[in-house]
C-alpha cells in the first residue's frame, strides 16, 4: 500500500447550508466539484495546500457521509488518527462559519514589532520593539475557532498546525512557536508552547500528565458542542494518547483517571 502527505482542515461549520457528503451525492462528488462550488474557508484551505504542494485535504464535512450513523461513528473513532499523522493541519481560526476566510485583513506595516529609538537624559542610548504581547490570546487563543469542542482534539493531536488569522499566519509545532511578526520564532516572553497544546515544555512524568490533562479539561468544557451526545467521543483521542502515555499503570474512567480519585469529582464552575 503506498502512502501519501495530506493536510486536514480544522474549521466552524457555522450555521450556513454548505456542500456536505451526503448518501445522496456521494457519487457525483467522487467524481469530483468545482473548487469555486465549496464554502470560502475550503477554498482557502485549499489555496494554502497548493503553495505547499499538497495534493491531498481532508475536511470532515467533505471526507464523513453526514447522513450515515455508521459512517459517522466509524470515522469519529478514526479521527485521532486522521489529524495525528496528517503532515500538517490548518486551522482557519477567525472564521466563524465555513462560508467565511480568515485570512481577509492583513496589513504588512501593523504586524512587524515597532522599532523605538531612545535618548533620555542620563541612559545610554537604547533601540526597544513595542509589540502586542497578547496577540496569540487575541488572535488565535480567543478566536471563533477555538470555541469549537471538537478543534481542541484536532489541533492538540496535530504535530503541526497553521493558524489562519485575520491579521497573520501563525505556526506552532513540536519545536517552535512562529508568526509572520516573528517568523524565526516567537520570544520567550511571548510564547505559549506548552500552554493546552499537545507538545512543548511539559513534563511527561505522571504529575505533569495529568496536570495538562486537566488543564486540557478545562478548556474543552468551556466549549460548545452542537450535539451534546459528541461530548465524550470528541475527547476521545486525546484520552487514548495519555493511556498510551500513562501505560498500565492508570485507568480511564469517562473523564476522570483512577489514579485522581477521589481528587477529580472535586470540581467548580467559572461562570
Amino acid at each position: 500500500m503506498s502512502s501519501h502527505t495530506y493536510a486536514t482542515l480544522s474549521h466552524c461549520w457555522g450555521t450556513a447550508r454548505s456542500l456536505r457528503l451526503l448518501t445522496s451525492n456521494i457519487d457525483h462528488l467522487q467524481w469530483g466539484t468545482n473548487i469555486s462550488q465549496l464554502p470560502a474557508s475550503y477554498q482557502e484551505a485549499i489555496s494554502v495546500c497548493n503553495r505547499f504542494g499538497f495534493r491531498y485535504i481532508w475536511i470532515d464535512s467533505l471526507c464523513i457521509i453526514q447522513d450515515s450513523p455508521e459512517d459517522w461513528r466509524r470515522e469519529a473513532m478514526a479521527m485521532k488518527d486522521v489529524y495525528r499523522n496528517s503532515t500538517m493541519n490548518i486551522a482557519a481560526a477567525a472564521a466563524a462559519d465555513n462560508t467565511e476566510a480568515s485570512f481577509t485583513s492583513r496589513h504588512a506595516s501593523t504586524i512587524s514589532p515597532l522599532p523605538i529609538n531612545t535618548q533620555w537624559e542620563g541612559h545610554e542610548p537604547a533601540k526597544f520593539y513595542l509589540t502586542n504581547a497578547n496577540a496569540y490570546r487575541d488572535e488565535v487563543g480567543s478566536s471563533p475557532l477555538r470555541r469549537r469542542a471538537w478543534v481542541v482534539q484536532e489541533i492538540w493531536l496535530s504535530s503541526r498546525n497553521l493558524y489562519l488569522t485575520s491579521n497573520q499566519l501563525w505556526w506552532k509545532c513540536c519545536e517552535r512557536e512562529a508568526s509572520e511578526a516573528y517568523p524565526e520564532g516567537l520570544p520567550e516572553e511571548l510564547s505559549s508552547i506548552g500552554f493546552h497544546t499537545g507538545y512543548g515544555k511539559q513534563r511527561y512524568d505522571a504529575a505533569g500528565l495529568h496536570h495538562t490533562w486537566n488543564r486540557l479539561v478545562e478548556t474543552y468544557s468551556a466549549c460548545n458542542l452542537t450535539v451534546p451526545s459528541d461530548k465524550m467521543v470528541a475527547f476521545a483521542g486525546i484520552a487514548q494518547h495519555f493511556q498510551n502515555l500513562l501505560g498500565s499503570g492508570d485507568v480511564y474512567i469517562a473523564g476522570i483517571w483512577r489514579s485522581q480519585l477521589p481528587y477529580a469529582l472535586c470540581w467548580f464552575s467559572t461562570k
